[in-house]
């Protein structure tokens, strides 16, 4: 849950991203992705997943989330407050290790 400022008229939810098919051989999925949202909510109010003030960043909404790009815009005219509950991230390409090597993880 976030308080807004004042008077904002938009906000980022902004996270790491990553693309599916770079790090799981097995997928094609070419997408960015950031985080899987699974509901939204102005002042305690749901926001359905394909709201119009989900702007720029985000994905077609999917039957229980919708991913962002990892800066997804959201209009909040008139909110004080805005509650995001998240399904899931991605898996992320490490800094290379002390031998060089990369290595990826998953964070769930």
């Amino acid at each position: 849950r976030f308080a807004l400022p004042r008077g904002s008229r938009r906000v980022h939810l902004t996270s790491r991203s990553w693309v599916p098919a770079e790090t799981d051989p097995a997928s094609d999925d070419r997408r960015r992705l950031g985080v899987a949202v699974t509901w939204l909510a102005f002042d305690g109010a749901r926001v359905p997943l394909d709201d119009p003030r989900l702007g720029a960043g985000w994905h077609a909404a999917e039957p229980d989330w919708r991913w962002s790009d990892g800066d997804a815009a959201i209009a909040t005219q008139g909110a004080r407050t805005l509650s995001v509950g998240l399904a899931m991230t991605g898996r992320y390409w490490l800094r290379a290790g002390r031998d060089g090597e990369r290595v990826s993880a998953s964070v769930a």
